[in-house]
């Protein structure tokens, strides 16, 4: 059965004969079903991965001068914020580590050795 459309209404007619083969009509008629089925409960949310980064992401909060002060100063070595602010972290650690700085809440100290 086809339809034709006119101006303002549809009309039904009767199909013309063709020459296709009956499996490929049963065929176009299975798969222009409509489906109706319900999917909205079957779809899983799970986190999309950008690439494979293993890394995690801390933010930091500056004053907008003091951000730009440290743009400025990293970029002044040809260094990304991220590497500037990784290798501050490592050279503070170490200092501690070996006794030369001690920090707190407050603020930092270097702690000077006997005979300097």
């Amino acid at each position: 059965m086809a339809i034709a459309i006119k101006k303002s209404s549809v009309v039904v007619t009767e199909t013309p004969s063709t020459s296709l083969p009956t499996e490929v009509l049963s065929q176009i008629e299975n798969n222009t079903k409509l489906d109706t089925t319900d999917y909205t409960n079957q779809i899983k949310e799970e986190p999309v991965e950008k690439g494979k980064r293993t890394d995690d992401l801390v933010q930091l909060k500056f004053s907008k001068g003091k951000r730009a002060e440290a743009k400025s100063f990293f970029s002044s070595y040809d260094l990304k914020m991220n590497q500037g602010f990784e290798m501050a972290y490592e050279f503070l650690k170490e200092e501690v580590n070996a006794g030369n700085v001690k920090i707190s809440k407050s603020g930092y100290q270097r702690l000077r050795k006997a005979g300097e």
